[in-house]
């Protein structure tokens, strides 16, 4: 079986991007670049001409990572795939991850997925002792995402730009009966956010620093997603996980001004929201 793979890129680092295409090139048929208005997009062309099975998709603007990845999953079905591997621009895949993917595959997978390790803390997902196991979400990144469930949910919801959008994917498919594995034996190298660890009292506390315009998309989609999922105890969840996103950047991070603003934004536009009934 043949399996291309896509990565979305904004203003990626060229070295990292660079060990991005060595590990996934040799493994995928071919390599679907959707590049979001990237200022460096020069460079990134001159690095992906190295490469004679990457494709360009370039947008003039950053129009989401939800567009780019269904950009990525409509070419994938154009030339005739039934599969397409997703990644962020800085993730390194391990170099039998498709060939462990293609043993797995089950007609009732929409997604496959790996065990994630962050490259500089404690952080991610664990494995188990069985080669497959069943869970509810997984990010994008090293998915291997089933193109008939993609198109039975519309695709990715572009509404929601970025932040919360693999999720949200991942809750929609299995309401249409398709299911989400973690191939344990397929382990990623990611980045999960600028993580600093600071104290509170006598416990450690990871802050992820991440910029005001993420720290608003984050709230925003918290309060979309709790809407999506529907239920009283996910709604006052999703209040809890806002305020302690504003607590975090109060107490912890720089730039506090912007940052609880954007945060205030977020929440108040994720509460009114419009949510389009073909990406419920």
């Amino acid at each position: 079986m043949k399996i291309p793979a896509g990565i979305v890129l904004y203003c990626p680092d060229p070295d990292r991007l660079r060990e991005n295409l060595e590990a996934i090139c040799p493994q995928a048929a071919s390599v679907i670049c959707v590049d979001n208005g990237s200022d460096n997009r020069e460079e990134i062309t001159r690095l992906l001409s190295q490469y004679p099975q990457t494709i360009l998709i370039a947008n003039e603007s950053n129009v989401g990572i939800a567009r780019a990845l269904n950009q990525i999953c409509r070419r994938a079905a154009d030339d005739g795939f039934d599969y397409v591997v997703t990644l962020d621009q800085d993730s390194v895949c391990p170099a039998d991850m498709i060939a462990s993917y293609e043993e797995h595959l089950t007609e009732d997978a929409g997604l496959l997925c790996p065990v994630v390790k962050d490259r500089n803390h404690d952080l991610g997902t664990k494995g188990g002792d069985e080669p497959m196991t069943e869970i509810t979400e997984c990010i994008t990144s090293a998915s291997l995402v089933n193109l008939k469930a993609w198109e039975a949910v519309n695709g990715f919801d572009e509404s929601m730009f970025i932040d919360g959008v693999d999720f949200d994917f991942c809750d929609r498919i299995r309401k249409k009966g398709y299911r989400v594995y973690r191939v344990n034996r397929v382990v990623l190298l990611h980045e999960i956010g600028n993580i600093t660890v600071r104290r509170f009292l006598f416990w450690p506390v990871r802050v992820k620093n991440h910029g005001a315009f993420r720290k608003y998309y984050i709230a925003r989609n918290t309060m979309v997603l709790a809407r999506k999922r529907g239920g009283t105890a996910r709604i006052v969840k999703s209040y809890a996980q806002v305020a302690k996103q504003y607590l975090m950047v109060l107490l912890y991070e720089d730039k506090k001004r912007e940052k609880l603003s954007s945060v205030r934004r977020g929440f108040v536009d994720g509460r009114k929201a419009v949510i389009e009934k073909r990406w419920c």
